[in-house]
Formats: C-alpha cells, structure tokens, sequence
C-alpha cells in the first residue's frame, strides 16, 4: 500500500468527527509511556541541511503514520469512506461498533421508565478472531468497553490486543471521552482521546502514539477544532515527534471564488534530534473535498526556528509542496526546492519547466488592431507562474509596453511588432517570442 493511497490528509473530520487521544498534556497522573518526549527542547536552527526534515515533521502524522487524528473519517461516515489504510479503517470500523452499541443502549434506557437520567449505562464488547467484526479478522482481538449516560456523555474505550486485519498490527488502548453529544444531529460536539502506547506495526513502518487530541466540533460539522498533545515514537529511527498544543481548525467555506474546506495549523512541534519549530498557516490549506486525500493548494506553512530561521511550505495542487529557506533570517531565501508531501524525507524532485506556447492576436492586423499576446501556460508540477513581457517595434524595445496587449498608437502599416514572453516557475524560465506585421488602415 502506498504512501499516498492511504487516506492520509493535512487534517480530520467529517460531519461527525471521532477523536484520538488524550492524558492531559501528554499522560495521566498516574502513568508515564516510555515513548513520552524527552528530547531536545530548544528552538532548532533551521539551514538548508534539516529544512526538509523539519518540514517532514509537520506532515509526519499524516504520511509517515496516518494516525487517525489527521484522517476524513466519522463515526456515521459510510464503511467505504475513502479514508484508506489499515489504521485508519480499522479505528473507523470500531468507532462505529462503539457508537452504534452506545445509541442502541442510550434508546433502551430512554424508554426505560426506571432508569435515572443520569443513571450510566455500560456494557462489554469482546471481539476476537472474527469476520463478523472485520477488526482483527486474521488474529488478535480487541475490547470494547462502553459506559454511557441517556445524553450520551461518558467513555468508550478499546483495548486492542494483537489485533491484526492482514494489513498491520495494533496493540495499546485508546479511549474516547463524549463531554458534549448532541442527539438531535447525533454529533459529538465535544471530546477528548487517549492514547495509552496505541502501537502499530506493519510493512515500512513501527510506531508507538501517545498523548491526547481535544475536539470542538460545531452541530452542523462545518466547523472542527482540535488541539493536539501527541507523541509519536518510530521504532526504526528511534526518533521522537511531538506535536505540542498545536491548534488545528477546519471549516466548510461557501465563497465567490472557492467551495470546499479549509485548514489551518498554528502551534509548537518538537523533533528530538532537532528542537522545535513553531507553525503559522499564513494562508489556509484549500480541499475541494473532505476526500481529498492532500491539500489541493495553500500557504505557505511557515515553520520558525533558532535566531529568526524559517521553512516556508507551498502547497502546490499536483501533491506536491515547494519548500523555502531563509536560514540567516534576511528575508530572503538561500535555497528553494520542491517534494513530495508523500516524501518529504527523500530526494528533492526535479523541477521540470513550464510548456509554453505564444501568439499574436489578430494574426493580420492593421494599423488600428490593438495586439494581444495570448500566452498557454501550465506547469507540470503545477507551481505558479509568474510571466514578463517585452514588446518590440522594429526591432527596437518599446520599454514602457510590460503588459499583455500593446495599443495601435504610433503603429504604421509595414512595422513589424514582436513580442518575447517569459515564463518561470521560480526556477525554470521559458522565452517565446512571436511578430507580426502591420498591414494597411481598412477601408
């Protein structure tokens, strides 16, 4: 299974979002994970050398781990939702068990004339090596734990145990807490999950999670917010990520120019090799669909280090990103080069230039035609264009002619007029250049 394939995205939630973890801040009281941060907890210094590392532990949680925090998932969503991958799927598949057993008992105790209102209604669900449950369909099992009250506060939690659906391994807790659950939309508006060492191992990948995500969800779903205090421990590495009060929101935006969600990120993320960078999203992250699997453009994410260094990240629609250096903090940028959001830890992709085609509108014009370049442009990374015009008459610059059109003023007939384009990407520039000639003045 790719990378790419699965379901991993700069965010969560759907109408009705489920939670991930929580411990206050990284753990309860009375347990300490051995995987809990204990690393560098300085500002890193940010040079050309870590940027991409660096900008890899901003999208480490959605392509490395794809931890179910950052993937379009719900506890009413469909069970084809497009949210691939084992983890991911699996929790799904399980949130829904729970949810589903927790309205059935919050029904059965509302028609329950003796029942106390507050009264807790829990019960006990084991499911082992079992297609029925389609969770742990080749070994293991899980437990599902339910105590719920008539509103439909209370816990959820599930104990995996070796859980394995043929794809990859779980084994730890994770535990849902409902604060606040509106039952005229049956959506959980306010939540909290913990993890306690939720471990998953399968082909490319051994990761221990720990720590804790609050969600504020509106009754509509088209607002989420989340606040996430997460761990994530790679057993190959031996590197820590934490992701420290880092602010998440998603919205369902309705406007002129965009139809769809956007995302934005602010808040503290820790590398233990590196030391810890501060995120800003100066400008949203845009999906057309809480499908999509990565942003279809945004930003640029920026990420502050040490002494006023910064990464900036561009989100570019083809899913890739350009990432930006400023390491001396001048306002300018030493080094620029462009990944893979699926890859930000390998080779810089090789930045191919844009396809450009021009001509001269009319074809035959006359000494009253106003001219237009009419350029065709498209980058095969899809980064942005930025276009220069020169015109000439004659053979001689018209310098103050920089747009696409020249005006017929001063043109007589037999002047031959050309115009050269350029068109860059930032770091390829392609040149076109196009004439013709001025025919009589119309009868």
């Amino acid at each position: 299974m790719s990378r790419l394939s699965r379901g991993a995205r700069f965010v969560s939630a759907m109408v009705v979002v489920y939670f991930l973890c929580a411990c206050d801040g990284g753990g309860s009281a009375s347990y300490q994970s051995e995987y809990r941060y204990t690393g560098s907890r300085a500002a890193a210094p940010i040079s050309e050398k870590n940027a991409n590392i660096l900008a890899a532990d901003l999208v480490y949680a959605y392509y490395n781990f794809d931890p179910p925090i950052f993937a379009a998932s719900s506890f009413q969503a469909p069970l084809n939702t497009q949210s691939a991958g084992f983890f991911t799927a699996l929790l799904q598949r399980l949130n829904q068990t729970a949810l589903r057993t927790a309205q059935a008992q919050i029904a059965a105790a509302g028609a329950d004339n003796t029942a106390a209102a507050s009264a807790p209604i829990a019960a006990t669900v084991v499911a082992a090596t079992s297609k029925e449950s389609d969770l742990c369909e080749w070994s293991g099992a899980y437990t599902q734990i339910i105590s719920l009250r008539d509103d439909g506060t209370g816990t959820i939690t599930m104990k995996f145990h070796s859980c394995n659906d043929g794809s990859g391994t779980l084994d730890g807790t994770l535990k849902i807490e409902i604060f606040v659950y509106d039952t005229a939309t049956n959506t959980v508006t306010s939540g909290r999950v913990t993890y306690s060492d939720l471990s998953l191992t399968e082909s490319g990948r051994d990761v221990t999670m720990y720590g804790n995500v609050d969600v504020s969800v509106t009754p509509d779903g088209k607002s989420n917010t989340y606040q996430v205090n997460i761990s994530f421990f790679d057993h190959f590495s031996q590197k820590t990520i934490e992701w420290h009060d880092v602010d998440v929101r998603y919205d369902h935006v309705l406007q002129s120019d965009f139809i769809g969600y956007v995302e934005t990120i602010t808040g503290r993320i820790y590398d233990s090799e590196e030391g810890y960078i501060d995120v800003v999203t100066e400008q949203p992250l845009r999906y057309k669909s809480y499908l999509d699997q990565v942003p279809q453009s945004g930003g640029p994410l920026v990420l502050n280090g040490a002494n006023g260094s910064q990464v900036s990240i561009l989100i570019l629609t083809s899913g890739n990103a350009r990432v930006y250096v400023d390491a001396d903090a001048d306002g300018e940028f030493e080094a620029s080069n462009l990944y893979s959001l699926g890859n930000m830890l390998g080779s810089p992709l090789v930045n191919r230039p844009p396809s450009v085609t021009l001509a001269i509108s009319p074809t035959t014009p006359d000494s009253t035609s106003q001219l237009k370049a009419v350029v065709t442009a498209s980058d095969p990374e899809a980064e942005p264009l930025f276009y220069t015009y020169i015109w000439s008459r004659n053979g001689v610059v018209m310098t103050e002619e920089q747009t696409d059109t020249l005006s017929p003023a001063g043109l007589d007939p037999g002047d031959t007029i050309t115009v050269k384009v350029s068109v860059s990407d930032g770091s390829n520039t392609v040149v076109r250049i196009a004439s013709v000639v001025i025919g009589g003045i119309p009868p």
